[in-house]
């Protein structure tokens, strides 16, 4: 039985990042159609991948004023105030409640891995990941979905990040959530060099 689900998982696993694969290519061939119909289907148009890019920073590479140039700015007008207005929020002095912010993310209005600002490639919760207290903040993006191990080029993954505050609470929250320990950046550093203080930015 164990074997049976073991065999779904690396299917799905496979599926996924063959539908992502797709979206990248299809944004590469400037072929705005096929880019939308899969972003309607639930493909993430702002997951970084190991190239540091997302479908919609690619995207936003095209000409002014073509169709896929004008798709990429949608999105991103459509969610990065949004991702902006609630990393401002929790690092205020003040910040809203953990279940107030679970309904947020709840609400699905805005892709969660967007940047949180605009020309940038940085996620909520890569953000958070280097704010003390921001565990539980942590935790509900990671259960609506947010990725634990997006790779910016030579920048720390989020785990590298929380470990270099020594930010136990944040590193144990992402290892809870399925954060890679092993995994590394552009330059081959990994969170525990980052612990043991050998690492290069």
């Amino acid at each position: 039985m164990l074997r049976i689900f073991t065999g779904i998982f690396i299917i799905l696993l496979f599926s996924g990042c063959a539908s992502q694969q797709k979206l990248m290519t299809s944004v590469a061939e400037k072929d705005a159609q096929t880019a939308k119909e899969m972003v309607s289907k639930g493909i993430n148009p702002f997951l970084v991948g190991e190239n540091g890019e997302s479908a919609v920073s690619l995207g936003l590479q095209h000409p002014e004023n073509t169709p896929i140039r004008m798709w990429a700015e949608k999105l991103q007008e459509q969610s990065i105030p949004k991702v902006s207005d609630l990393y401002e929020n929790l690092r205020s002095e003040n910040p809203m409640p953990v279940a107030e912010f679970r309904a947020e993310l709840e609400k699905a209005e805005f892709y969660i891995d967007a940047p949180t600002e605009e020309g940038g490639k940085f996620s909520l919760l890569w953000q958070l990941s280097g704010v003390k207290g921001s565990s539980e903040y942590l935790k509900a993006l990671m259960d609506n979905g947010a990725k634990t191990d997006s790779i910016f080029g030579h920048a720390f993954t989020p785990l590298m990040r929380a470990a270099n505050f020594s930010l136990t609470d944040n590193v144990i929250a992402l290892i809870e959530g399925g954060a890679d320990v092993n995994g590394t950046n552009g330059s081959g550093d990994s969170a525990l060099h980052v612990t043991a203080g050998e690492f290069f930015l």
